[in-house]
């Protein structure tokens, strides 16, 4: 996967658009994946690039572009998602599917991801959210990113597709493994591991329908037809993945910037009722997604033909750090007027999960302000940080007084 050596240029390409970048893996990832993307911007005048790594794929480095291509979906094609591309990977649901199919498989996500079902998960959401806490907040430290990142939005969603916790771990391994692959990674060898976990829940749920997304998924129809195994897997697929991982990955760079900016945790103390502009600030300054697109037709972009079949990622944080869009852009400001955003991406494709995510970042930090307004990083021990289609923070030591 990373033997670069191999890999063919396309043609025409000159020498300095090529840079060796590994989404998987970027130079300056101990610093977090917002400074490596931004030094990879850094490093070349060229809004678009080229790197060997995963095949070979171009990188688009101009923020404006990257909000642009993400609603564009008539150049470029969600049908394929990773790099490489795996030979054979099915249709994972609306991530997947362009018009007029993707309306049609977006419609299944409606009722559960719906404002009111995402009102009614609220108690459900508060209830855990202060039980984490409580289960930590005596003792002064905790590892936020493994105590409750990664328990939190986890457990919500399971209780939205009706799977037991006890399938808790296994999934967030195989999630994290999907979005943050390891060398060696066989993207069609996880994705048939997931084929074989959720195939018979999606025929259970056909046969004895329950009050939950993944009943919803396996009854719904497509244009009048039942789906297929195959189209409803897919798309189980698509909600598993999606649901399992960002919220964990966002959460988790929002309470380390507030940690380490106090007068920023003071204000949201002080001023609870201002938790939504404060929330859409925070979305906007640490999105982690780098979305992967395949070129549909050709076209020329800086200067670039591109061609049908191309891979080309788009990350997200060159839109939300991009200093022509935001003055400043790195400086959290609660004042700052909304603006462009790619955290949950743009256009037809954009994340219907948003209100969930949402709810459960405010619950967090009223519940979490309320009990440990006074925390900090731990200075012995290391925060560790992974690349990935979602960047993320894998352990967060954070300590306060007791």
């Amino acid at each position: 996967m990373n033997d670069v050596t191999t890999v063919e240029r396309p043609a025409g390409l000159v020498a300095d658009r090529v840079i060796d970048y590994d989404l998987y893996a970027p130079d300056g990832i101990e610093h977090g994946i917002h400074a490596a993307v931004l030094r990879l911007r850094e490093s070349t005048p060229h809004k678009l690039v080229w790197t060997p790594r995963h095949g070979g794929h171009w990188i688009v480095l101009s923020g404006i572009d990257v909000h642009q291509l993400y609603a564009d979906h008539d150049r470029l094609s969600n049908e394929v998602n990773v790099v490489p591309p795996p030979p054979n990977s099915p249709p994972l649901g609306a991530l997947s599917y362009n018009p007029p199919a993707h309306a049609e498989f977006r419609a299944l996500l409606n009722r559960g991801l719906s404002a009111r079902a995402v009102r009614d998960r609220e108690p459900d959401v508060r209830a855990l959210t202060v039980a984490l806490i409580e289960g930590f907040r005596t003792r002064g430290h905790c590892d936020f990113a493994a105590e409750f990142a990664a328990i939190l939005p986890l457990s919500i969603f399971l209780g939205m597709v009706d799977i037991p916790l006890t399938d808790r771990a296994m999934l967030q391994a195989l999630t994290h493994e999907t979005t943050h692959p390891s060398p060696g990674f066989d993207a069609e060898e996880f994705l048939q591991r997931f084929w074989n976990y959720l195939l018979p829940l999606v025929q259970a749920r056909r046969a004895a329908p329950r009050d939950d997304m993944i009943s919803d998924i396996a009854a719904g129809t497509v244009f009048g037809c039942p789906l297929t195994d195959d189209e409803a897997v897919g798309a189980c697929m698509h909600l598993m993945i999606a649901g399992l991982d960002t919220v964990a990955a966002f959460v988790g760079f929002m309470m380390k910037y507030l940690a380490e900016h106090p007068d920023h945790r003071r204000w949201l103390v002080d001023h609870p009722a201002e938790l939504g502009p404060a929330i859409t600030e925070f979305l906007r300054r640490f999105p982690m997604v780098t979305g992967i697109r395949k070129v549909a037709r050709d076209f020329t972009y800086d200067g670039v033909t591109l061609r049908a079949g191309d891979m080309i990622a788009l990350p997200t944080i060159l839109t939300n750090l991009d200093s022509a869009i935001y003055p400043d852009p790195l400086r959290v400001d609660f004042s700052r007027p909304a603006g462009k955003q790619t955290t949950f991406g743009n256009g037809i494709h954009r994340c219907p999960g948003s209100p969930l995510a949402r709810l459960e970042i405010r619950v967090l930090l009223e519940e979490w302000l309320s009990r440990i307004p006074d925390f900090e990083v731990d200075p012995d021990r290391p925060v560790q940080f992974a690349g990935g289609y979602v960047g993320t923070i894998l352990s967060l030591p954070l300590r306060w007084p007791v």
